[in-house]
C-alpha cells in the first residue's frame, strides 16, 4: 500500500499560516535515497557547472593582453624579419656618422659596406657635439694634409673646389664629418681662423699658412666643414643667421683672423671673405694678412658688392651684414683691410 504523506507541521497566527523553512548549509541533508536527496545533488552539479561557466568567461575578459610588438612600442625591429628581431637605425635627423675613431673605436668602415666587423657603431653626428671654435687642424696635420696633395696632383697646384671633389669628400664620406674631426675627434681649440677663397691654389694656400703659423689649432672651412654632406644637410648645419654660424662662433674664439690672399682672384669679391672680415670688425678680432694679391682688382666688385656661387648665400649674408651697419660702412672697412695690409 501507498504510504501516507507526510505531515507538514504548520504554525497559525492571527496574520498568516507559515512553512517550516527548508534546512540552512550546516544543517543535516535528507537521506540519500530520498527524492529530496536527489534534486539537491542535481541542484549542486547544476550550480557547480555555471560556477565553472561563468569563471572561465569572467578569466577570458580579465586575462591581460599580449604586450604590443616592438613596432608598435616605438621598437626597432624591421616587420620584414619578424622573429629574428634584426635592428633597424631609427631616421637620422642628421647625416649618420660612426662613432668617432678614439678609445674604444676601431678603423672606419668602408662606404660599400658601413656594418663591416670592426666598423664604428652609429651614434650622434660629432659636429653635433663638439663646438664649431674646436673644428680645427694643427700646423702638423695641415702639413700632412699639403703632402697628400701635393702626392696626389704632383703637376699641377689644384683649386680647393677640384681637392674637396676628388680628395677630401671620399675620404671623409664614411665618416659624414669633416677632415678636421677626422683627425680630431675631440676637436682641437681655435687660435686661428683662416679667411681665403677657394679658386686659389691649395699648395700655395697650405704653404702661405704655414710660413705664419707653427702652432694652435687652425680653423679652414673647407677642413672644418663636413663636405660629404649634401647641400640640404649642411644648410641646416649653417643655419639661417651667419652671426650664429659655425663661421662666426669660430672667428669670435680665435686670436686673429688669418687672411690668405692668392693671385688667381680676388678673395675681396667673395662675400663669405667680405662677412668674415666684418665680423672680425665688429668683434675686434686681429686680421693679419698673408700672400698676393692678384695684379689687377676690381673695386667695383667688391665688399657689399661681393657675391657668393649660391644666390641663397648672396641675400642671406647682405641680409646679415646690414643688421650691423651700412653698404658704405662696410665698403670702407673693405677697402682699409685690402690697402692697409
Amino acid at each position: 500500500t501507498t504510504p501516507p504523506p507526510p505531515t507538514i507541521e504548520t504554525t497559525t497566527t492571527a496574520s498568516a499560516t507559515s512553512t517550516t523553512p527548508p534546512p540552512q548549509i550546516g544543517a543535516t541533508l535528507p537521506p540519500p535515497d530520498s527524492p529530496t536527496a536527489a534534486f539537491s545533488v542535481l541542484g549542486v552539479v547544476f550550480v557547480g557547472a555555471l560556477a565553472v561557466a561563468c569563471g572561465g568567461v569572467w578569466c577570458r575578459r580579465r586575462r591581460k593582453a599580449p604586450p604590443p610588438s616592438d613596432l608598435e612600442g616605438g621598437g626597432t625591429t624591421d616587420p620584414s624579419s619578424a622573429g629574428a628581431g634584426a635592428p633597424v637605425a631609427p631616421p637620422p635627423d642628421v647625416p649618420s656618422l660612426g662613432r668617432p675613431l678614439g678609445a674604444g673605436s676601431t678603423a672606419a668602415p668602408s662606404p660599400a659596406d658601413p656594418g663591416a666587423a670592426g666598423a664604428p657603431l652609429p651614434d650622434v653626428n660629432v659636429h653635433r657635439v663638439v663646438r664649431p671654435d674646436r673644428w680645427c687642424v694643427t700646423p702638423r696635420q695641415l702639413h700632412q694634409f699639403l703632402e697628400q696633395v701635393e702626392s696626389a696632383y704632383p703637376d699641377e697646384d689644384p683649386s680647393a673646389y677640384k681637392v674637396v671633389d676628388e680628395l677630401i669628400r671620399p675620404r671623409t664620406a664614411a665618416l659624414s664629418c669633416s677632415w678636421a674631426l677626422m683627425a680630431n675627434p675631440e676637436g682641437v681649440e681655435v687660435t686661428h681662423f683662416v679667411t681665403h677663397a677657394w679658386a686659389e691654389g691649395v699648395k700655395s694656400f697650405c704653404r702661405s699658412v704655414l710660413e705664419r703659423i707653427d702652432e694652435g689649432g687652425i680653423w679652414i672651412c673647407f677642413l672644418a666643414n663636413p663636405q660629404s654632406w649634401t647641400s640640404d644637410d649642411l644648410g641646416q648645419l649653417l643655419g639661417v643667421n651667419p652671426f650664429q654660424s659655425p663661421f662666426f662662433l669660430a672667428l669670435s674664439r680665435a686670436s686673429e683672423v688669418l687672411v690668405v690672399r692668392n693671385d688667381r682672384v680676388n678673395l675681396y669679391t667673395r662675400l663669405w671673405c667680405v662677412f668674415e672680415l666684418w665680423a672680425a670688425n665688429i668683434e675686434g678680432v686681429p686680421i693679419v694678412p698673408a700672400g698676393s694679391n692678384p695684379p689687377s682688382i676690381d673695386v667695383s666688385a667688391m665688399g657689399y658688392n661681393a657675391v657668393c656661387s649660391s644666390e641663397r648665400d648672396t641675400s642671406m649674408l647682405r641680409r646679415a651684414m646690414r643688421s650691423r651697419g651700412s653698404p658704405d660702412d662696410i665698403n670702407m672697412w673693405i677697402g682699409r683691410v685690402l690697402f692697409h695690409s
